[in-house]
């Protein structure tokens, strides 16, 4: 049985590091030796934390029913930090769906672990949250003895990556679609399909730093629980409490990156001036309001940015920014009941749009479009929406990569099918 330490105060401690970028390629080296860790990088961007390194598991809480009660109960009985992950399907127990897809990962509704240590680095220093001392100081120590050679940052020989989907299957399922919001079923709706291999093997740890390299996303995470691995290049924050105040910051829009300035900033008005794009974000954001509404205390949601193009090492991406007050003392379940899930993977109208998804979508999502992420002692949490990323069981050697796009009635699905090859493109790269 494992231990809570609800009643223990973690000790602090500062360290200084020289080359932020190296210590990171160390942790994640680090990483291989351990069953539960967690790495959330920012990549610069403007957030909280520059990074976030968990490791160790004290206590954990795995659930497949009644998942949101044991959660409330567990956040107040550890009264402390906590990393995990949020499943998509989780929708089957708030909004009572009884999905009969395709499980390609079987894993829990949500899953969470207290650590024993963790590493905040806020850009200036790097503070270690602890309970053991020896401890601490023995992987500081196992940490800076690690030499990071060319031959360690090989990655993997080229995955194969078949689609669940051909490109024909795909055009079918979008046309069907577009007659469902002809005929008003729904407005907006988010489509996704899976690039998958049954029987193959990658090195976890490099795949992530190379993909984060590519990528430099301010919601990329590594998370490691024994044999699952998620890596993640996420560029969109699902929902952040800090104190009394929540944020959410859906994405709706997509272009590449250009080969020069110039193109760089077509592409960026090109997105910029979208009808289409700017009409899927709105209501993506209507959603979010709405959402946010039930919880909010009344007058307190506010849009403080509409559809602003941020601009990444490998894609430019349209972004909205809603913030509400809620009280002090709203449980965390209170918060997921009337936002999860994120209205950016589902659509408009959330509830009858899901139906329409689980009827049309050959698998279920799993992690894919949950949300990773931690709650810290104060009951403040960020997460992010899982996008953009690579789900690997090293266990039974299997990998999936979804993708996907919401899909209006201006939708042309070749311009779809090719948005979704360029949202994947890095993960592909990645791997090889």
């Amino acid at each position: 049985m494992l231990i809570l330490y609800a009643i223990m105060n973690r000790k602090e401690k500062v360290f200084k590091i020289e080359n932020i970028n190296h210590f990171k390629d160390k942790l994640l080296f680090f990483s291989k030796s351990k069953e539960n860790v967690i790495l959330l990088d920012s990549n610069s961007k403007k957030n909280d934390y520059e990074f976030i390194f968990s490791y160790g598991k004290i206590s954990e809480l795995k659930s497949f029913d009644n998942s949101l009660d044991k959660l409330d109960n567990y956040i107040k009985q550890v009264d402390d930090w906590i990393f995990g992950f949020i499943s998509y399907d989780l929708k089957d127990e708030i909004d009572g769906f009884k999905s009969k897809n395709l499980k390609y990962f079987d894993v829990p509704n949500l899953s969470f672990f207290q650590p024993s240590t963790v590493w905040v680095f806020d850009g200036v220093e790097l503070k270690a949250l602890y309970f053991d001392e020896k401890e601490l100081f023995d992987v500081w120590n196992e940490i800076n003895k690690i030499h990071i050679s060319c031959d360690s940052n090989k990655s993997n020989p080229n995955v194969e990556l078949k689609g669940r989907l051909s490109k024909v299957e795909y055009i079918k399922k979008i046309k069907n679609i577009k007659k469902r919001i002809k005929m008003g079923d729904t407005y907006e709706l988010n489509f996704c399909f899976d690039f998958f291999n049954d029987n193959t093997k990658i090195n976890p740890e490099n795949t992530f730093k190379k993909l984060n390299k590519l990528t430099e996303s301010p919601m990329s995470v590594y998370y490691k629980d024994q044999h699952l691995h998620v890596l993640s290049s996420s560029p969109e924050r699902f929902i952040k409490r800090n104190k009394k105040t929540i944020i959410s910051q859906p994405i709706k829009g997509t272009k590449k990156r250009g080969k020069n300035i110039d193109e760089d900033v077509f592409l960026i008005n090109s997105l910029k001036n979208s009808i289409k794009e700017k009409s899927e974000n709105h209501m993506i954001v209507d959603l979010v309001r709405n959402d946010f509404s039930r919880i909010a205390k009344k007058g307190s949601v506010k849009v403080t940015e509409l559809s602003k193009i941020n601009t990444y090492k490998n894609i430019h991406q349209m972004v909205s920014t809603i913030e509400a007050q809620i009280e002090n003392d709203m449980f965390f379940s209170t918060i997921l009941k009337s936002t999860f899930p994120m209205g950016s993977m589902t659509g408009a109208p959330k509830i009858k749009t899901m139906k329409i998804i689980d009827e049309l979508e050959e698998t279920s999502r799993g992690i894919y479009s949950g949300a990773i992420g931690y709650i810290d002692p104060h009951k403040n949490f960020d997460f992010n929406v899982v996008i953009r990323t690579i789900i690997y069981d090293d266990k039974l050697s299997k990998i999936s990569v979804n993708v996907g796009s919401g899909i209006t009635f201006k939708s042309n699905p070749e311009d779809e099918y090719e948005e979704c090859l360029t949202k994947i493109d890095a993960l592909k790269k990645s791997l090889s």
